[in-house]
């Protein structure tokens, strides 16, 4: 018979041990982002250059800077969520150990994507008591290659992560506690998330939708009047400040996305609407966009527009990228063919692509999981979506599982159909703009659910067993599959 005593000392062996494996791995990823961020080209991970230089743009100015020819080439830094672009700018003035600019925004950077790590390892804390599955979570989290890649550079994704993640812990928290603190918490880190990118404007929704849908069920609309009524908000001296911080936030997020409303009937103006023309051409985004909308319209010959692409656009990888679009949409007119697949086979294919620039490495150098290297990851999710169908239930992760899979689901839906298709469909190109990254958002809800429904057998040995085999397949598949694959032409000469 073994003894209440004997249980115990061995729980308490158990949580050591976890609490050493948690850490290591958490060192591990802070040691390969460090490695990145110091050694890797500034023109290999996604749109760096375009982010550096905005924040130092940023950087020269108090509040927000105007738009102006040392801008153009960037985009715009007017009429676009800028806080990410604001808190880099302020940042660059702490910069007094020697470094350069762009080493010592990715070093930021990698401080936001541990902030990320902290509230993933508080949410999984908040979701599950089961020690193998925290650890399972915290292996899948830390060995994602573009997760870890995007973490060591400077982009506003990683700011994004770091806001969704942390509002989905603190609208959890409140589920569990209706703690008033906490639901102005993940208001807060919410309105943040969409003065950072556009993108965080659906995963904002969702979550509003989400929190009524469990607040309607459970309690109804009336407990959250009463919730948010004076008395109860400012009962706390903390939340004054929150409170302040909320409304400041909702002014700015009004007058940015309510006065492009008003001047360019669209939360999201054309980079053209705002300065011009001849200005936006400097904009290699733009500039690409244009030269083939141009030639579609019969506004240019293939020649001249290709012409006109090398012209206006210098970065090398838009360069080509027009040249492609340009060649597909001659191909479609000399054949007179415009077909695209249907948005229920693109599904697959979708799924299919971001997984390959999720688990390899997509930015303006690829390293793509394809074929047989996919294979694992595919194999280990359809597990893991099997035995959620099998197992589900309502009170899985403490009542949290449905309101992690309809985030999970909305958010996807929203990026593949009413994102990534259409973009598809215009173009004729189907991979134009398909980023795993994008994804991202929502990645620590999908290992939530993994973790948990990979470990939910009822032998503890079964449960080990499955999930030291998806660690190794991660652990395996990421840093060392990237050192086995890597090219001279990725790291920095200096």
């Amino acid at each position: 018979m073994i003894s209440d005593r004997d249980r115990a000392e061995n729980g308490n062996s158990s949580q050591k041990w976890a609490s050493a494996l948690i850490f290591s791995f958490v060192l591990y990823y802070l040691i390969k982002t460090i490695y990145f961020a110091l050694i890797i080209n500034a023109g290999v991970s996604p749109d760096e250059t375009t982010h550096l230089g905005r924040s130092l743009i940023f950087s020269a100015s108090f509040w927000q800077p105007e738009d102006s020819p040392g801008s153009y080439q960037y985009g715009l830094v007017t009429h676009v969520p800028y806080l990410y672009y604001w808190l880099m700018g302020k940042a660059l003035h702490l910069n007094v150990i020697g470094v350069s600019d762009l080493v010592f925004l990715r070093c930021i950077n990698i401080l936001i994507s541990l902030g990320t790590l902290w509230f993933g390892w508080k949410t999984i804390t908040l979701l599950t008591s089961r020690t193998v599955t925290r650890v399972l979570f915290m292996v899948l989290c830390t060995n994602t290659m573009m997760l870890t890649f995007l973490g060591s550079f400077v982009s506003y994704d990683n700011l994004v992560n770091f806001l969704a993640v942390s509002s989905l812990y603190y609208m959890l928290r409140y589920f569990s506690g209706h703690s008033t603190s906490d639901l102005l918490m993940c208001i807060l880190l919410a309105l943040a998330g969409c003065l950072t990118k556009l993108s965080f404007l659906p995963y904002a929704v969702l979550l509003a939708v989400v929190f009524l849908l469990r607040q309607h069920r459970k309690v109804g609309l009336g407990q959250l009047a009463a919730e948010l009524r004076p008395g109860k908000v400012f009962s706390d001296s903390r939340n004054y400040v929150v409170f302040a911080l909320c409304l400041a936030l909702l002014a700015l997020n009004i007058g940015l996305y309510g006065g492009n409303l008003v001047k360019f009937h669209s939360i999201k103006p054309s980079i053209e609407a705002v300065i011009g023309l001849e200005n936006a051409l400097q904009n290699r985004i733009f500039a690409r966009g244009y030269v083939v909308r141009q030639f579609k319209e019969d506004k240019l010959t293939l020649a001249d527009a290709r012409r006109m692409a090398d012209t206006h656009i210098k970065h090398e990888g838009d360069r080509y990228g027009a040249h492609i679009l340009l060649n597909k949409a001659a191909q479609e007119r000399l054949q007179n063919n415009h077909y695209r697949i249907d948005r229920f086979r693109y599904a697959f294919v979708w799924l299919d692509l971001v997984l390959s620039k999720t688990y390899g490495i997509m930015g303006h150098k690829n390293m793509e999981k394809t074929g047989v290297t996919l294979v694992p990851y595919i194999l280990i999710i359809l597990l893991a979506a099997g035995i959620m169908v099998r197992k589900f239930n309502l009170s899985d992760l403490n009542g949290n599982a449905a309101t992690l899979l309809l985030l999970l689901a909305g958010y996807s839906l929203i990026l593949m159909q009413f994102v990534n298709y259409n973009t598809y469909n215009k173009s004729g190109v189907i991979v134009l703009a398909l980023q795993g990254r994008y994804l991202f958002p929502v990645i620590y809800a999908a290992y939530a659910l993994m973790a948990y429904y990979l470990t939910s057998f009822n032998s503890r040995r079964l449960n080990i067993l499955v999930a030291a085999s998806v660690a190794a397949v991660f652990v395996v598949g990421e840093f060392p599959w990237f050192l086995s694959q890597v090219t001279a032409d990725w790291y920095s000469s200096g």
